[in-house]
């Protein structure tokens, strides 16, 4: 009778740790290896622009300046005034999971501004709490800034040369991940902070003048999306 009661303890025992073993995800433990989040939101903040004239007779800034302005020498840069702006963005995070806590991978976007920008960085995720139903996380991207229908901005002639380059872009951002599903769905919610530079380069053989203007978009960033 004790020998039956012995293995039925243990049993009992045994079948206990299991379920809280099971219950418990080690942060080096991971299920799904590969993330997915989609992101949609709109950038808010300043444009700032800066113009190098480059000699010759004085022209105006060009169509794509914040304010036109016109340059009498090749004193230093002339900053133009800072404008207020709101743009739709939307981009696409596929990662790797390192482990529970950070998840490394590839950013790829588009954002609105004057002309269309499509980053594509490198980025980061982590979750602070990864076992819990609502977790706050961290993320960074790191990246550069590719202009979008590029050949239709640029003109060429004999008369008058136009060219607009992207430039590098960085994205830190903190938010919130909500697990809404037993398949790792998850909602997401973040702010950040996003900086794009990109540059216009513009040219006048005839005049001998030429003019390059240095633009930085500062934005906040806010963005809602899912995640698998």
């Amino acid at each position: 009778m004790i020998k039956y009661l012995y293995f039925a303890l243990m049993s009992l025992f045994s079948l206990n740790i299991t379920g809280q073993t099971a219950n418990k995800t080690p942060e080096n433990v991971v299920d799904n290896k590969i993330v997915n989040i989609t992101e949609f939101g709109f950038l808010m903040g300043e444009e700032n622009s800066s113009n190098n004239y480059g000699g010759g007779y004085p022209y105006p800034a060009g169509a794509l300046a914040s304010k036109s302005s016109y340059f009498a020498d090749s004193y230093p840069p002339i900053y133009y005034g800072t404008q207020n702006l709101r743009s739709f963005t939307v981009q696409n995070f596929t990662g790797y999971k390192v482990n529970n806590r950070l998840t490394a991978g590839v950013t790829v976007g588009l954002d609105w501004y004057n002309y269309k920008i499509a980053p594509i960085s490198l980025g980061i995720r982590s979750d602070l709490k990864p076992n819990k139903r609502v977790s706050p996380f961290l993320g960074l991207d790191f990246g550069y800034g590719f202009i979008i229908n590029q050949k239709k901005l640029n003109k060429s002639d004999d008369n008058y040369t136009l060219k607009t380059n992207g430039g590098l872009m960085i994205n830190p951002t903190i938010g919130y991940r909500v697990k809404v599903g037993n398949d790792g769905s998850t909602l997401n919610f973040n702010v950040g902070y996003r900086i794009q530079k990109s540059s216009t380069y513009q040219e006048w053989p005839k005049q001998v003048s030429k003019t390059k203007e240095e633009r930085t978009f500062s934005r906040l960033s806010i963005r809602m999306g899912f995640g698998f």
